[in-house]
C-alpha cells in the first residue's frame, strides 16, 4: 500500500503497481506516510484478534489502519497475462512466491521453458499446493477461488485473514467483495496510464500535481517490469489449463474483463 493520507493505493503485484507507486510520489501533495509495500489494509479489531489469538504469522500480513476518510483504490490486469508475468517474474529470481517455492524445492519450475511454465500454472491452480504458495491463501480461500483473486481481494477488503475466511465458491468471493469492499476505483493495467490520469482528474485533484501527472502518463514508462519473457498469455489461452484460469479467476473475468 501507498499511504498519502487522503488517499491509499492498494497496490496488487504483477499489476503495474510499481509504476504507478513511482507517478504517486512525484505528483502527490501529500506526504508518503510509512507504508508496506503490498500491504493490507487491518481494523482495530484485527489488531485486537491478532493479540487474542497469538498468531504471528498473520501479523506479517499487516499494513495500515483503514479509515473512513480515505479514498482506496487498486488495480488489476488480465488473469491471462498476469500469471505469466509472474512467472517470467520468478525466472528473474525475484517475487515471493519464487522464493516460496525454490525454499521448498519446486525450483525447477523456473527453468524458462514453455512446457515448464504450463506445470508451473497446473500447480498454482492446484488449490491442494495453496500451502506452498502461500500460507494466509491456503487459510482463507483458496478452494473457491485462484491465486490472483486471492491477491486482488485481499488489497480490497479490510483484515483480509479474517474477511476472506471461507471462501469456497465464486459466488462467495463476489458476495464478499460487494459486502467488504474498500476500493472506489480499480484500474486496469492495459489502460493504466489513462486510468489513472482520469482517477487523478476526477478525484484526488485537489491532492495531486496535475500538470506533473498529465507530462508523466502521456509516456509508457513502465517499471520493475520482467525481464525474462519465457511465458506469455497467448500460450495459456490456447493451453487445457484456459477454462481452468477461467473458473478459478472468475471474478476478475467478470467484473474487470468480460471481453475477454
Amino acid at each position: 500500500m501507498d499511504d498519502f493520507g487522503d488517499f491509499c493505493y492498494l497496490d496488487v503485484q504483477k499489476t503495474g503497481s510499481t509504476f504507478v507507486t513511482k507517478v504517486l510520489k512525484e505528483v502527490s501533495q501529500r506526504p508518503l506516510r510509512a507504508s508496506v509495500k503490498h500491504g493490507v489494509i487491518e481494523t482495530p479489531f484485527h489488531r485486537q484478534l491478532l493479540r487474542v489469538i497469538r498468531r504471528p504469522r498473520w501479523g506479517a500480513f499487516s499494513g495500515g489502519m483503514f479509515r473512513d476518510g480515505c479514498f482506496y483504490f487498486n488495480s488489476v490486469r488480465d488473469p491471462f497475462e498476469y500469471y505469466p508475468s509472474l512467472y517470467n517474474y520468478g525466472c528473474d529470481r525475484r517475487g515471493g512466491v519464487y522464493n516460496r517455492l525454490q525454499s521448498q524445492g519446486y525450483g525447477h519450475f523456473y527453468d524458462g521453458a514453455q512446457s515448464s511454465f504450463l506445470e508451473w500454472m497446473a500447480f498454482i491452480l492446484d488449490e491442494g499446493n495453496a500451502q506452498h504458495v502461500n500460507p494466509v491463501y491456503a487459510a482463507t480461500c483458496a478452494p473457491g477461488v485462484g491465486f490472483f483473486t486471492y491477491r486482488f481481494l485481499a488489497l480490497s477488503v479490510a483484515a483480509p485473514s479474517i474477511t476472506l475466511r471461507g471462501i469456497n465458491t465464486t459466488a462467495d468471493a463476489e458476495a464478499v467483495l460487494e459486502r467488504h469492499n474498500i476500493s472506489r476505483a480499480t484500474l486496469r493495467n492495459e489502460t493504466l496510464n489513462a486510468d489513472l490520469l482520469t482517477l487523478l482528474e476526477s478525484h484526488l485533484a485537489e491532492h495531486v500535481d496535475l500538470d506533473r501527472a498529465r507530462e508523466l502518463l502521456t509516456v509508457d514508462d513502465r517499471v520493475n517490469a520482467s525481464v525474462s519473457k519465457s511465458a506469455n498469455g497467448d500460450a495459456l489461452r490456447a493451453s487445457s489449463l484456459a477454462q481452468t484460469v477461467r473458473a478459478r479467476d472468475a471474478l476478475l473475468f467478470r467484473k474487470f474483463y468480460p471481453e475477454t
